[in-house]
């Protein structure tokens, strides 16, 4: 049993079925779209099991799925490391890089995976200068302050696909924002458009301007906030793991017959 759980045959053909899982994907999502995707990137899985929810019985199952071959391709990574690559007296160079390798890309896959379940991301907020919204049951609040649009009002009555940065001024079009945690504030600062503020597991996001109410005042803001505990330590572990890849690769590499002859003269 320990030879099966350890063996490149079940890696492979873990790995094929991955593959053609997460193809399944593709045809369960196209009937709902776009409108189905952005609910399952803005909510947690949790959310898709909750009562209510638009996920349907397929995707749920899907997801299900994908956690057990993910659980069973762990297996089989922690068994394969501990059997083929475990440090001891004498091991080569190569082997101890190949264990961490092993080591980073699991704990980047467990990272990746508990952020599924982890943090909260509440659906977009529509918001005016001025106002307030309240999150997570009122613990949370996020107060929008002066809302910074330099360009022409008349642009609304284009369809949002067709603006171009001739039209909108990316960078200096967006808002003040001032995030506050049972009245303490924690967070404040500019957003824009693909100019998120960052502050640890905590991102505000600008999604789109919203038609003003009148000629004469300022557009709304379409956000959404978000906490995501183990962003931070994917990213980091992902560029270990590029590092490791990039010394392994150097470590193992051998010059071939034509440059060694050239070395040679």
């Amino acid at each position: 049993m320990l030879n099966l759980l350890t063996s490149l045959r079940l890696t492979s053909s873990l790995l094929l079925a991955l593959f053609f899982w997460l193809a399944a994907f593709i045809p369960l999502v196209k009937p709902g779209g776009r409108p189905l995707i952005q609910i399952l990137n803005r909510g947690l899985a949790s959310d898709w099991f909750a009562a209510g929810s638009q996920v349907g019985r397929p995707l749920r199952v899907w997801f299900i799925g994908l956690a057990l071959l993910m659980g069973f391709l762990a297996v089989n990574l922690t068994l394969c490391t501990w059997r083929r690559f475990s440090l001891r007296r004498g091991t080569r160079t190569t082997q101890r890089l190949m264990f961490l390798i092993h080591l980073v890309f699991g704990l980047t896959l467990l990272a990746h995976g508990a952020g599924f379940f982890q943090g909260w991301r509440p659906r977009p907020l529509i918001l005016q200068a001025g106002e307030t919204a309240d999150l997570e049951n009122g613990a949370w609040q996020l107060e929008i302050g002066e809302i910074v649009f330099l360009d022409d009002l008349a642009i609304f009555e284009k369809p949002r696909k067709k603006w171009t940065t001739s039209d909108f001024t990316y960078q200096k079009n967006g808002a003040e924002v001032i995030l506050r945690r049972r009245q303490t504030e924690i967070l404040r600062g500019f957003v824009s458009t693909y100019r998120p503020l960052r502050r640890g597991s905590l991102q505000i996001t600008l999604l789109d301007f919203t038609p003003p109410p009148d000629q004469r005042s300022q557009p709304g803001v379409k956000l959404t906030v978000s906490r995501a505990p183990y962003a931070e330590a994917v990213l980091r572990l992902f560029h270990v793991l590029i590092a490791l890849f990039t010394i392994y690769l150097i470590h193992t590499w051998k010059p071939t017959k034509d440059n060694r002859h050239e070395e040679n003269k």
